[in-house]
């Protein structure tokens, strides 16, 4: 729908049904998206937390209810090729790092670690200490 709306080429990772509103018995799925109005190629996207073959249903205050999704994508503009990567960490009370950050950081790191040269966007739970934006460059 955005897509077309705003003449872009998208990708989109399914993280939660989330319920519309207080009033309504609908859920809307919710997840990550890449969007540009270049081209774009070679997607992927990975479940470093959660389960990968279900959508769970978002509760208030529980990283659990949604899959971590790392969404992948190859944008060319101007002939130069860019691999760009999008998260929504995971959230934490309080703003403290937990376990369960630190585990799916841990994952989060060996699926980027397959990819040679990337920049690492998105929502990364502004209270979470745990992770900064990651830039890699190719030392070769």
């Amino acid at each position: 729908m955005y897509q077309k709306e705003l003449v872009m080429h998208g990708v989109f990772a399914p993280m939660t049904w989330y319920p519309s509103d207080a009033f309504s018995p609908a859920f809307n799925l919710q997840g990550i998206a890449i969007l540009t109005p270049h081209a774009i190629s070679n997607t992927k996207s990975s479940c470093y937390a959660g389960d990968p073959e279900s959508i769970p249903t978002f509760k208030s205050h529980d990283a659990t209810s949604y899959n971590h999704m790392l969404l992948v994508a190859d944008i060319t503009k101007d002939g130069q090729t860019y691999t760009i990567g999008t998260t929504h960490f995971t959230w934490t009370p309080n703003g403290e790092a937990d376990d369960m950050q630190r585990k799916n950081l841990m994952a989060l790191m060996r699926i980027l670690d397959r990819i040679l040269e990337f920049v690492l966007c998105g929502d990364f739970s502004k209270q979470a200490r745990i992770l900064v934006v990651i830039l890699r460059l190719d030392s070769g």
